[in-house]
């Protein structure tokens, strides 16, 4: 499906709640990533208004595609299926005022 990708048109209506993840339209692996990401933030979020659990966090997600190995290395140039490299990573961050470290 390489180029027909709907990502960067629809995202944000997917990101307001304004439409469903099943309406984009991945044209790469790293589109992939980013809706996997997204549904985890999207459950993340259900699972706290519902049950609130998981109060006082806020969820992003983020997503290096395949570009990034779980040792933090870059990963070389594999244009083969490589399942792999197919996770979902959750990282926890701080929110609010960045300081520098130098």
């Amino acid at each position: 499906n390489l180029g027909g990708s709907n990502i960067d048109q629809t995202i944000g209506n997917v990101v307001n709640k304004n439409s469903s993840i099943s309406q984009l339209r991945p044209g790469s692996n790293a589109d992939l990533g980013l809706m996997r990401a997204l549904a985890v933030v999207q459950l993340l979020r259900e699972i706290q208004a519902k049950e609130g659990r998981l109060k006082g966090l806020q969820f992003r997600a983020y997503s290096a595609a395949q570009l990034i190995l779980p040792n933090g290395q870059i990963a070389p140039i594999n244009l083969k299926d490589d399942q792999t490299r197919r996770r979902i990573e959750i990282r926890f961050t701080r929110l609010g005022r960045v300081t520098n470290v130098q």
